[in-house]
């Protein structure tokens, strides 16, 4: 592993940060890491890594979040992308066999804490949606449909504006530390389900 793909790992960020914050009457600010995988999707075997800081305002949470995702090399996965050879228009098939996915989002997320009005403080159900932008560089074999022998080898990088809906319950082990399950959707650069979990520090 090198330098550049182990900083990646260590400051990817979650687009689920927003599920995982917990309510308190002084300790509003939240820190958290997690780790998922993609499910019920063409790319499942994949690994999301995140991180991420809310903020707490009576049940709302404000949260920013970087998060990266790899599809693991190894898996059998297929993708929509399309990209121009010469005069034809050829389509990825069966991409983690011959290369691989990696995927980096920014995202600003908001949510709420609908156990908020829980007598017991220590259950969290957040429901929340995430705005940001999606980088993803994909390597892969791609065939032509006018020539099913005709495969290349290419790089596809796309980017653009990213939305993800998810919904995450946590639970305070102690009065500044969570722990907490996620499930999330992205719609739109990378269109896959991620279900993690994560750690949360309150502060």
């Amino acid at each position: 592993m090198n330098l550049k793909k182990l900083v990646m790992i260590m400051v990817a960020t979650c687009l689920n940060v927003a599920a995982f914050a917990q309510e308190g009457q002084t300790m509003k600010h939240n820190i958290s890491l997690g780790v998922g995988t993609n499910v019920f999707s063409h790319w499942a075997g994949g690994i999301d890594l995140d991180v991420g800081y809310s903020y707490n305002f009576k049940g709302f949470v404000f949260g920013v979040s970087a998060d990266w995702f790899n599809n693991l090399s190894g898996k059998d996965v297929s993708s929509d992308n399309y990209i121009w050879v010469g005069k034809y228009q050829v389509i990825m098939i069966d991409p983690d066999r011959h290369g691989s996915i990696n995927n980096v989002s920014v995202m600003a997320n908001v949510g709420y804490d609908v156990f908020r009005f829980l007598k017991d403080k220590r259950h969290h159900l957040t429901p929340h949606v995430g705005l940001g932008y999606s980088w993803m560089k994909t390597v892969g074999r791609y065939r032509s449909p006018y020539n099913s022998s005709d495969d290349v080898t290419a790089t596809v990088k796309s980017h653009g504006f990213e939305v993800a809906l998810g919904i995450g319950y946590s639970f305070n082990i102690q009065r500044n530390f969570a722990l907490g399950i996620t499930f999330e959707r992205t719609l739109r650069v990378r269109k896959q389900n991620i279900i993690g979990v994560s750690a949360t520090y309150t502060f």
